[in-house]
């Protein structure tokens, strides 16, 4: 939640970034009544206490936004939070840009380490269609692409792993074994009988 709720702007700062509840709620994959119970931790003893880290706008779809942002800088792992919705982020955009530039004319399939790359961030993050719209529309395709990619890469294993297991079945012709002649020697060319 607090992820969405803090941004990195262009000067590399982590700033506040309100957001509504609906949308907490779709970006998390979270049911209101959870929501508002990780608000409500955050708001303990309400806001004459001082201890008030979140403020609620008084409408029917509130406005959350984190008090002020010195907690942002003081507080370590929300830090570690953003720079690991930094690091999706980017990933994200690079995934959802390539899907884009993607085509059955022009077929640019994720390979190797981008692939692993994205299937690792796909299965950590889990990503929703609210989260990705944030930062990138092209969340459905992206998935697909990702997905498209995906099988291909199994496809090409299966068929490298066909070919080794039809290479072995082959009849094998014994190699031409150089080096086991033995030298000729200048008295074996000789003709019998010559001196």
């Amino acid at each position: 939640m607090f992820q969405a709720l803090t941004e990195v702007d262009l000067g590399n700062r982590r700033i506040r970034r309100p957001t509504r509840l609906s949308q907490l709620c779709a970006i998390t994959g979270a049911t209101e009544p959870q929501i508002r119970h990780v608000i409500d931790c955050f708001r303990q003893g309400g806001e004459k206490s001082g201890r008030n880290f979140l403020v609620l706008s008084g409408d029917r779809d509130p406005m959350i936004d984190i008090s002020h942002e010195s907690l942002i800088r003081q507080w370590k792992n929300l830090w570690t939070w953003v720079d690991q919705e930094t690091a999706d982020t980017d990933i994200y955009r690079r995934l959802a840009e390539t899907a884009g530039k993607h085509s059955e004319a022009e077929p640019r399939f994720y390979r190797d380490a981008a692939l692993q790359e994205a299937i690792d961030w796909q299965r950590r993050q889990q990503p929703t269609a609210a989260w990705a719209e944030r930062y990138r529309p092209g969340f459905q395709p992206a998935l697909a692409f990702l997905q498209e990619s995906r099988l291909l890469r199994i496809q090409e294993h299966r068929e490298r792993r066909q070919a080794r297991i039809e290479r072995k079945r082959l009849p094998r012709k014994d190699p031409i074994k150089i080096g086991r002649a033995r030298p000729v020697t200048g008295a074996q060319l000789k003709s019998p009988g010559r001196t």
